[in-house]
């Protein structure tokens, strides 16, 4: 079959456990970033001729998987080793653009969130009306809470459409 050849490479699973941010000394850390890490669901793949990465992202959970990772041992207490039945270790190290790269994936996720419709914007805004008190416990207004404890009004701003002002 034509994956065959896949078999033959050193494939690699990391995991790094994402939980929200209560403080930062960086200065571009986007306003949405507790949203995006707490909430966003995403796969995005990237390769070289030399190597591949799978990034997959459930909520808190996030899988990187490598085909040739050219720089293991930049990634402690990451790896997933289902021969031993343990990941999620606390104390861990990972390569330095790791960080970058999420804080893209979460200022592209404020750009597509921006781009919704204001018919959908009245139906969220709708379905939360309906059940507050569900709407007040959820994990959604929890990231939203991380993110104006972090950035004030600003969070707001970071996914508001064109034609929206902060209330």
């Amino acid at each position: 079959p034509p994956w065959t050849p896949i078999i033959y490479y050193r494939f690699s699973c990391y995991n790094p456990l994402v939980d929200a941010i209560e403080s930062t000394s960086l200065h571009n850390v986007p306003e949405n970033i507790n949203r995006y890490l707490l909430r966003a669901v995403e796969i995005y793949v990237a390769y070289t001729p030399d190597s591949a990465v799978t990034y997959a992202k459930m909520g808190k959970f996030v899988l990187f998987g490598f085909i040739e990772n050219p720089y293991p041992r930049r990634w402690k207490g990451t790896k997933i080793n289902a021969n031993e039945g343990r990941f999620g270790v606390s104390d861990i190290e990972l390569p330095s653009n790791v960080g970058e790269f999420i804080m893209d994936r979460a200022r592209l996720a404020a750009e597509k969130t921006k781009q919704i419709s204001e018919k959908q914007r009245v139906r969220i805004t709708e379905t939360y009306r309906k059940d507050m008190d569900r709407a007040a416990d959820s994990e959604t207004i929890r990231a939203m809470t991380h993110d104006v404890l972090l950035f004030g009004d600003s969070a707001f701003e970071a996914t508001q459409g064109e034609n929206e002002e902060s209330t």
